[in-house]
Order: C-alpha cells, then structure tokens, then sequence
C-alpha cells in the first residue's frame, strides 16, 4: 500500500496505459505545479496518506472500509467508495481529504469526476476544524492537475470544485498562498487544450472575485481565444464582476467591434447580461462607442449594437440618423418564415440588422410600453424610412416596419402604409397591420368597419383574431361589428379566434354599445354550445349595464349552475399561432371556473330586487359547494348584496363555514362568518360565527383580528357577546399607537349603542383618547362615539378638550362629536 502510494505522488496511475498523467509535456504545465509544490511536500504526503490510512485500518474507522474498497479493480465497486466518502467528508475532512485526492487519480473518469466533486464539499464542510491551509492548497494544485484532463466532464467538475472551495475559504489569502495559484492558473490558462484554458479561466476568476480584485486580464484577453469554449468561459468570469465590468463597458464595445466576427458573441454575452443594470447606468463613453461600432459592417455586430442602442430609449437619438442608413441599405435579407417563431428566429439570429434597427428606431424616438408618453409626432426621415421599409419584397422586413410603425402617432403617410399592409399577401403582415391600426384617430368609423369587417372572415387566423384585437382599442361606431363578433366567438375553427372575439365583445365599454345587444348577448349566454370563454365575457359585458340587464339575470343563472358540471373536454389546437409574443390561454377547466366566477358576481351586482332575485339566489345557494374556494368566496360577496331577501341561504352559508372551520382554513370561515352578519344577524347561526369571530380577537395575528373586528361591526347588537374581548384590546397600549384602534372603535360604535355594556365601551374609547397628542387614528374613534347618542356624554369634556387639538381632523371629528351627542342629550 505504502509503495503504491508513493508511486501515484510521484505521478501517474497505477499500470495506466496512457502513462503517467504528470510527465511534462510540450507546455512544461505539470512539470511546473510539482516544482510548485516540491519533492520534499509529495514525499511527506505519500507518508500522512500512508499513516492515515494504517491508524484507520488499526481502530476500525467507519471510513476503513471504503479507503480500502478504493484499491479495488472494480470501478462501480470503487464509486460505491466514493460516495461513503463523500457523505464522511464534511463530517470528517482530515481523513476524507486525503483518500479522495488519491482518487482523483483513479482510472475512470466518472469516479475522478465524483472524487473532485467531494473533495471540494469535504474541504467546505468545516473550515473551523477541518484541513488547514497546507492541506487545502494541496488539494487546490491537486484539482488544478485535472483541468488538463481528456474527459471534459472531469475537468468540469475539478473547476466547479476549486471555485467552491475558493469562494468558501474565510481566512487570509496570503496564507492560503493564492498568489502562487493564480500565477499556475494564468499560464494554465495559455496551454494549448482548449479544455484546460476554459478550466484555468473560470478558477482565475472565482480567486479575484473572493481576493476583492478587479477582473483579470487574462479574462479579457481570453474573448479572443480561438476557442469558442474558452471564449465562453472567459465571457462568464467576467459576469462575475458585474460593478467592475460597468466601468469596462467602452472598452468592451471597441474591443468587439475590432474582435473577429467569431469572437463577438462572447463579447455580448458580456454586455447584453449588462442590459440587467440598464444603460442609463453605463459610462457615458459607452453610446459613443456603439455609435462607431455601427460602422462595421458585419450585420450580426449592426445588430446587436442596434439592440443595445433601442435600450438607452431617448437617449440614444444621436444613433438615428445612422440607424436610418442602414435601413436605407441593410444589405440581404435573411429567408422569409409564415409563422411568428420563424420572424422572432430571425430576428434573434441578428443576420438582418434591419429587423432589429427598425425596432430600436421605435425604442429610442416611439411610444412603447416601457415609454408610453409623450405620444411621439414620426420625424420624416423616420417615416420615410419605415415606410420604404414595409415595401420591402421581404416579408419579415416589412414585418419589421409595421412593427415599428406602431409606435408613432396617426399622421397619414403612416396611416396609408398600416392600410396597405392590412391588404399584404403575407398573413403575420396583415395581422401586425391590423394590430398597429388600433386607436387610430387617422380612422373614422366606417373607414375602419370597412376594414375590420373583412378581416374577420379573413382565410387567415392570425388576421381574423388580429381583427378582433383592433376591435378592442377603437372605441364608439363598432356595434355593427357584434354579430360577425358573435358569430366568430361562437363557431370560427380555430380556438384562438374565439378566444380574441370573446374577449373583444367583453371589453367593449357599455359607452360604445347600445342596449340592443342585450337580447343578443342573452341568447349566446343561454345556448349550450357557446364556449365558456365567451360566455364569461358576455357577463362581463352585461354586467357593465348595471340595471338594464335585468333581463338576463335568468340565464345567467342558469349558466352559474350548469357551468360547474360540463364535463373536462381536451384543449383545443390552434390551426396557428396567432401573435408575434406567446400569450397564456387558459385551459377548458380553467375557463369554467373563471365563468362561475363571472356569473356569481354578475347575480350579486345585477339580480338583487329584480323579479328574478329568487331564482338568481338559488343559483348562489347551489354554487356554494362549487370545489374552487375563490368561487365560494365570490358566490358569499354576491348573496350578501340581496341583503335580508336572503335568508334562506343563511344554513348553507353556516354549512360552508362549518367546512371552512374543520379545514382550517380561518379566511375562508371569517368571510362566509362576514356573509352570514350581513344578511341575517340575529339568526342562530349568526351567534356561532360571533364566537369564531370573538376568539379572534384573542389572537397575536393583527391581520386576523382587524378582519373579526370589522366582521363583528356588521352583527350590531348580536355581536354583544365580543364587547368585553373589543374593550380588552382597546385597552392595550400597544393597540392605540396603531390603525387598529379606529377599527375596535368602530366595533364598539355599532355593537354596544343601547345596550348593557354602552357605557362601560364609552369610557373604554375615551380612555384610548387620553393622551397628548391624540394617538394617530383618534379621529375614527372620535366618531365612534356619535353613534351612542346621549349615551355618550361623559365623553363630552374630553371631547371638548381635543376641539383645540393641533390636528385638523381631530378637531374636525371632536367639533361635530359634540355638536351630535349634546344634541341629543338635550
């Protein structure tokens, strides 16, 4: 054992044949680390291992087991090792470290993959008592001889654990000899396998980072590498600095123009993980530099420079007239696409600056949604530029164009090229045109029915959901459009198009509708076969008429009671894709419950004293078993509208409660509590929710007991029995300083006016309010006593006192207190 020890120190596995894994090569690199490290250091190690290892075999060490099984010719049998190692190691690194720097010589690349990986956990587990600084150093260089490795994963896993153990170490740098380190590193890191480098580069930066030093040259330096591995690894170190990095931005954006076009995507990776921080925070040099960098003719790099030009927004309008040069000649088109992802593919690929520039153009002088005013007035130039530009014969750069065309105000030479494009032979064109017509003051209504009405029965999905898109923005003259509407969201073949034409119908303002639609909407409410998204958004709609859709209460309801038990059906499949951005569309399940929820608070805000209320109440009653908690707590709002005409539905309330108790769930059992006090107050089951409510009181958890104090004011008088637990709380000092005074005042104000305990819940609130100054929310409370009438008279004399306050509000409260209750009194 001692002999084989001594050989694998000295280089090299065991009968290996590759041959010694440290012979100095071409690059001198191993030859180098053990000069680092002497002979002298490897020989006394060989020995520590050795009598390591014989002390574990004399005591029976839990670890003696797998140290042996690591001299096994089995290499699963050798992984088994591993891992009971490497669950020993951060529990007892001074024998685990030395057994698994042995194994990071082992002969399969898998185990000297698991060897570094729980090497650099042992070294972490425990820094307090675990190796000191010589033994981790040597296990760093140990780590270091793997990044020359042949198995790319070793060498992953060797830097992946030298950085961990790097960025743990809390003791000085200068005895843990970085020094020595970083110097190995940065001539590995000029070694000719690109494995190697990529490995030194990522450990470089992991000791600058936790030495607090600026970014390594070498990092720099290494985005030219001619690897595009280690330009990777090289372009990830440096997003490690992200604060030094800011102030190389300049550098960096010349460095890239002037790299090789291979070269240039490790530099954006650089700056565009920079776009995080926002340009606005960038060195003012850094616009000059990507101004310059336009120059260059590789389109790739004019296309990225444009990105990060379209972030500095106004900012950036000095890159204008350059960006619209290279719209005048933007040089080959890159393949024509029918579907979104092919536009936004081409567009990420950068080969076509002229699809990025015509969005930074609007980024930088338009409307968009990260700069949404001033609506901006087109430049000439930009118009005419964007224009010529949605003549292109390419259909993505006139994609591009109406895109961009968008986000510029209404003038007419726009307005006719977006009418133009509303007519292209490319479907994703028509669409966008549609799309950028929305809101145009250009479009008087019948120009703009002449448009849209078209467009709904267009051969494409994509324009006809784009149609009913447009429809939502316009405004007043539209309703000759609900029954192609109606028609589309009922019938169309693709579920995309139903899904846009019903949520155009429902957010169409009452304002632009006549009440003629009503019937139409009722009917395609009532029939079986309307889809529930458009049924849910005709509520909506119909539930901003308020009074005049009484009418349709009925089928409302029915709809709340038949829409929980139609059976799950399969997502439909779009025929296309719809838009240029991916948009969530919810599922049928989801869509039912999104329609009961619509119809329940459409019966709450539509049905109560109507002839209909009773119908729409049942409805209600039935729905409050619906298994989605959000729908039972709409469907208790609701019942609470109808008032008293609802008591009947007072058991079923009490039955969810009950539920919602023996669940746990104590929000849920507080709102169907709130419910049952708003409708009937002194039923039975009203006393049961009072004692809920009561014993909220008593808890630390403010939220909870604000909600029972509001809840309880809704009882009145029932709610006598929580006076003693309202005045305990306003009693405390801790209460007064704080919002929830106003809300125990409240309470008390419509609990105890009349009855045994009023004069002992007035001399409570007036004890609140002795201070100098008032306590923050004195004036609710003030008001709180108005409701007791000649009740409250003993608080008169402090109430007169708080009339001369310093605070308005308390002098305004305190003012009509008295007015009110010496009125009263007589």
């Amino acid at each position: 054992m001692a002999e084989r020890m001594v050989r694998v120190g000295q280089g090299g596995f065991e009968n290996d044949p590759r041959g010694p894994l440290h012979e100095p090569g071409p690059s001198g690199g191993i030859a180098v680390v053990r000069r680092l490290m002497g002979p002298f250091l490897i020989a006394i190690g060989a020995l520590v291992l050795y009598g390591a290892w014989w002390i574990i075999w004399e005591h029976g060490h839990p670890a003696a087991s797998a140290i042996r099984r690591l001299e096994s010719e089995d290499a699963a049998g050798r992984m088994e090792a591993l891992e009971e190692l490497g669950s020993l190691g951060p529990h007892d690194p001074e024998l685990a470290v030395p057994a698994l720097m042995e194994a990071l010589r082992d002969h399969d690349p898998t185990n000297r993959s698991k060897a570094a990986e729980d090497l650099g956990v042992a070294i972490m587990g425990h820094w307090t008592t675990g190796p000191g600084p010589d033994q981790v150093r040597e296990a760093i260089f140990a780590l270091m001889r793997l990044f020359g490795d042949p198995d790319v994963s070793v060498r992953d896993h060797a830097s992946h654990a030298l950085t961990s153990v790097v960025d743990a170490w809390h003791g000085s740098p200068g005895a843990m000899g970085f020094g020595s380190v970083q110097e190995e590193l940065t001539r590995m890191s000029s070694e000719p396998d690109p494995g190697m480098r990529a490995a030194a580069l990522q450990a470089l930066a992991a000791i600058a980072l936790r030495t607090h030093e600026p970014p390594p040259n070498r990092l720099i330096e290494a985005l030219n590498d001619p690897s595009e591995n280690v330009r990777t690894a090289a372009a990830r170190g440096l997003l490690l600095f992200e604060n030094a990095v800011i102030a190389m931005l300049p550098n960096l954006i010349r460095a890239m123009a002037a790299a090789q076009p291979e070269c240039r995507p490790a530099y954006f990776e650089v700056l565009d993980r920079q776009r995080v921080a926002y340009p606005p925070n960038w060195p003012p040099e850094s616009l000059s530099a990507l101004l310059a960098a336009l120059d260059v003719p590789d389109p790739w790099l004019r296309g990225h420079v444009a990105l990060l030009l379209g972030d500095f927004r106004d900012g950036a309008r000095a890159a204008i007239p350059r960006l619209l040069a290279i719209l005048r000649d933007p040089g080959p088109p890159v393949p024509d696409g029918s579907r979104p992802e092919d536009f936004r593919r081409a567009r990420r690929s950068y080969q076509d600056p002229a699809l990025v520039v015509a969005r930074s153009i609007r980024e930088i002088a338009g409307r968009t949604e990260r700069n949404p005013i001033p609506p901006p007035i087109a430049d000439p130039p930009i118009a005419e530029a964007l224009i010529r530009l949605a003549a292109s014969p390419s259909s993505f750069r006139r994609l591009a164009a109406v895109e961009a065309m968008e986000g510029f105000a209404a003038v007419e030479p726009i307005v006719g090229a977006l009418l133009a494009a509303t007519r292209d032979p490319n479907a994703l064109v028509r669409a966008e045109g549609l799309r950028a017509l929305r809101s145009r003051e250009a479009l008087t209504p019948p120009r703009f029915l002449s448009l849209i009405g078209p467009a709904l029965d267009d051969p494409s999905p994509t324009v006809r959901a784009a149609a009913a898109q447009a429809i939502q923005g316009f405004g007043a003259g539209i309703e000759p459009l609900v029954p192609a509407l109606l028609r589309r969201g009922q019938d169309d073949p693709d579920p995309g198009v139903r899904d846009a034409c019903a949520t155009a119908l429902g957010r169409i303002r009452p304002g632009d509708l006549s009440t003629t639609v009503i019937p139409a909407f009722t009917a395609a409410i009532d029939r079986s076969g309307t889809p529930a998204a458009l049924r849910e958004h005709l509520i909506e709609a119909l539930t901003r008429f308020g009074s005049k859709a009484a009418p349709a209460v009925p089928a409302i309801a029915r709809t709340l009671i038949s829409a929980e038990r139609e059976p799950d059906r399969p997502s439909p499949k779009e025929t296309e894709p719809l838009s240029l951005e991916a948009t969530y569309r919810p599922t049928p399940a989801e869509e039912r419950i999104l329609l009961r929820r619509n119809a329940a608070q459409a019966l709450g805000a539509l049905a109560p004293g109507t002839p209909a209320a009773d119908e729409a109440i049942s409805a209600l009653i039935a729905a409050l078993d619906d298994p989605i908690d959000e729908i039972e707590r709409v469907v208790a709002q609701s019942l609470t509208a109808f008032g008293a005409s609802a008591r009947r539905a007072v058991p079923a309330l009490a039955s969810a409660f009950q539920r919602a108790r023996s669940e746990k769930h104590l929000l849920r059992a507080g709102l169907l509590a709130d419910s049952i006090g708003r409708i009937d107050p002194t039923s039975a089951e009203a006393a049961v929710a009072v004692a809920f409510l009561s014993a909220v009181l008593y808890t630390e958890d403010g939220p909870a007991r604000v909600f029972a104090e509001r809840a309880l004011a809704n009882f009145g008088p029932a709610a006598a029995p929580a006076i003693p637990a309202l005045m305990d709380l306003i009693r405390r000092p801790d209460l007064r300083s704080g919002p929830e005074l106003a809300s125990v005042a409240r309470a008390l104000g419509r609990i105890a006016p009349g009855g045994p305990d009023a004069g002992l819940a007035v001399a409570a609130i007036v004890e609140a309010l002795i201070s100098d100054p008032p306590p923050p929310f004195a004036a609710p409370a003030i008001e709180s006593l108005t409701r007791f009438g000649a009740e409250a008279v003993p608080a008169l004399p402090r109430l007169r006192e708080l009339e001369n306050s310093n605070e308005p509000e308390v002098r305004s409260a305190a003012h009509k207190a008295v007015a009110a209750i010496a009125g009263r009194a007589g």
